[in-house]
């Protein structure tokens, strides 16, 4: 019985568990609760994707940290299929990151809380 037990303990941990990230739209992040909503360049940033047709829409903003500092990650729909994520700091500001940063940041997506799925928002 006890085996049983410890066996199925085991498989909720590794079910519970997750690689993907977290939505949670209501977070506190860079000062404000919402950042995709309380931040103004965010916000203008999503209203122009939503509002005007453009060849690399916005799909998902993500929040993470990266060398001890808030960083927003914003995911871009290209050709569909591939996707592009641009980095920013709190004021919106791009952050240049090497490809070695981009692996390492990649490798948390278990820590990335998004503020922004566009399915999520609009289907």
């Amino acid at each position: 019985m006890k085996i049983a037990n410890l066996f199925i303990l085991a498989f909720l941990l590794i079910a519970c568990s997750s690689d993907e990230p977290k939505y949670a739209p209501q977070c506190k992040a860079c000062g404000v609760t919402a950042p995709q909503e309380n931040l103004e360049w965010l916000k203008n940033m999503i209203e122009e994707s939503e509002s005007k047709p453009k060849p690399n829409p916005i799909d998902n903003i993500y929040v993470t940290e990266h060398k001890g500092q808030t960083v927003l990650l914003i995911r871009r729909i290209a050709a569909s299929v591939l996707t592009f994520e641009y980095v920013y700091d709190c004021e919106g500001n791009i952050i240049n990151i090497t490809e070695e940063e981009r692996t390492e940041i990649t490798k948390n997506m278990g820590d990335w809380i998004s503020v922004y799925d566009f399915k999520t928002e609009h289907f």
